[in-house]
C-alpha cells in the first residue's frame, strides 16, 4: 500500500509539475495573445485615425473640388455671356455696315458662269447663264455681309464650282485654268472666314439654300441640292470639336434660277463610286459675280476721275491745237510779209545794177547787152 501510495504521490507530483508547465506555457501564450491584441488594438486605432484623416482630407478635397467646379461654372457662364454679347455686337455691326455700304435691300447677288448653250435639252437657258441668290441680310447679318464684301471686292471672279456631290454643289476658291488657290487673296482682304458660326433656326439648310462650308466657316460656299437641315444643322457633324454648331445658311437661290441649277446639278463628275467622284470633270468657271442694284462708290470715284482726266486731256489737246493754229497763222503772216518785202528788195538791186551798167558804158566804148564791140577796142 505504501508503495502504491508513493507511486500515486509521484504521479501526482508529476501531474502538478506538468500542470505547472502547462500553466506557465498558457500564461506565456496568454501574454503573447494580450500583446498581440494590444498591437491590433493600437493598429486599429492608428487605422481609424488614418481613416478619419483621409476622410476629412477627402471631404476637404471634395469641398474644394466643388468650389473649383462652381468657380469654373461661373467663369464659363461669364465667358459664354461675353461671347454671346460679342456675337450679337458683331451681327449688329455687320447689319449696319451692310445697310450703309449696300443700301436697305433686299440684297441679291448674281453669278454668271461659263457654260455653252444646250438648245436640245435646255432651250430656255442661254449661253453663260446666271444664278440669282437672295440673301438673309436681317436674320444672318454677319454671314450675308461677309458674302457681299467678297463679291464687292471681286474675289469670286475667276473662281470655279468644283464639287458636285450628292447633297451639295460647291464653289472652290481656285482658278479654273491653273488650279491655283485664291485663298491668300481672301485672307489678304480679311474676308476669308466668319468670326463665329452664325446660324438661325428660321433658315435651315433646305433645298436650294446657300451655306458657308468649314470650321470656321468660309470662304467656300455651297448650294444645297437636297434638304440638309439635319446633316448641316446644329449637331449634324460630329467630326467637329464643337459639334453643336452648324454651317451658316445665309441665302437661297431665286426661283427664276432653279432651271439653271438643275442643269448644273447634272454636270458630270470625274468617276462614279471612286475616290474623286464628287469633283466635276470640268470645273465650272465663274465669269463674274455682282451685287444687283449696287454701284461701287470707289468705281464711281475712279470713273469720275477718269472723266475729269479725259476732260483735262481734251482741253489740253484743244489748247495744243489752238497753239498750233496760232503758230501756223503766225508763220503765214511772216511768209506774206516776206513776199511783200522781197519785190522792193529786188527793185533796189536792179536799180543798182542799172546804175553800174550806165557807169560802165560811160567809161568804155564796149557795148553791152550783146552789142558789137567798137573797132577801136583795145
Amino acid at each position: 500500500a505504501k508503495k502504491h501510495h508513493d507511486h500515486a504521490i509521484t504521479h501526482h507530483e508529476r501531474n502538478l509539475q506538468s500542470h505547472a508547465t502547462a500553466k506557465t506555457r498558457a500564461e506565456a501564450e496568454l501574454k503573447g495573445k494580450k500583446e498581440q491584441i494590444q498591437f491590433l488594438e493600437d493598429r486599429v486605432a492608428d487605422l481609424t485615425k488614418q481613416h478619419t484623416d483621409v476622410k476629412t482630407e477627402l471631404a476637404d478635397r471634395v469641398s474644394n473640388q466643388n468650389s473649383i467646379e462652381e468657380r469654373a461654372r461661373k467663369r464659363e457662364d461669364v465667358l459664354r455671356g461675353r461671347m454671346m454679347h460679342m456675337q450679337d455686337r458683331i451681327a449688329r455691326e455687320s447689319h449696319r455696315a451692310t445697310l450703309e455700304r449696300f443700301g436697305p435691300g433686299p440684297h441679291q447677288v448674281e453669278f454668271q458662269v461659263e457654260l455653252p448653250a444646250d438648245p436640245n435639252n435646255y432651250a430656255t437657258i442661254p449661253a453663260n447663264p446666271t444664278i440669282l441668290i437672295n440673301l438673309y441680310t436681317d436674320d444672318m447679318p454677319h454671314a450675308a455681309h461677309l458674302f457681299l464684301e467678297q463679291i464687292a471686292h471681286g474675289l469670286w471672279n475667276g473662281c470655279s464650282f468644283v464639287v458636285n456631290a450628292a447633297h451639295v454643289f460647291q464653289v472652290g476658291a481656285v482658278r479654273k485654268e491653273s488650279g491655283e488657290s485664291q485663298m491668300k487673296y481672301f485672307a489678304h482682304k480679311e474676308l476669308d472666314i466668319l468670326a463665329f458660326q452664325e446660324y438661325s433656326p428660321d433658315h435651315p439648310h433646305e433645298q436650294y439654300t446657300v451655306g458657308f462650308a468649314g470650321r470656321p466657316a468660309g470662304p467656300e460656299f455651297y448650294i444645297n441640292k437636297m434638304d440638309n437641315t439635319e446633316s448641316n444643322g446644329p449637331g449634324g457633324q460630329d467630326h467637329h470639336d464643337l459639334n453643336e454648331e452648324a454651317d451658316p445658311c445665309f441665302g437661297k437661290v431665286d426661283d427664276s434660277s432653279i432651271t439653271v441649277l438643275e442643269r448644273l446639278f447634272g454636270l458630270p463628275v470625274v468617276e462614279e463610286n471612286g475616290p474623286n467622284d464628287q469633283f466635276l470633270v470640268e470645273p465650272l468657271h465663274i465669269l463674274s459675280a455682282r451685287i444687283i442694284g449696287w454701284v461701287d462708290p470707289v468705281e464711281v470715284t475712279l470713273a469720275q476721275k477718269r472723266q475729269e482726266e479725259a476732260v483735262k486731256e481734251a482741253a489740253a489737246k484743244e489748247a495744243n491745237n489752238d497753239n498750233a493754229a496760232e503758230q501756223q497763222q503766225h508763220q503765214q503772216q511772216e511768209q506774206q510779209q516776206q513776199q511783200t518785202v522781197t519785190p522792193d528788195h529786188d527793185a533796189e538791186e536792179k536799180k543798182k545794177m542799172h546804175d553800174a551798167i550806165k557807169k560802165a558804158e560811160a567809161a568804155s566804148p564796149v557795148k553791152v547787152d550783146g552789142a558789137e564791140e567798137d573797132d577801136k577796142k583795145p
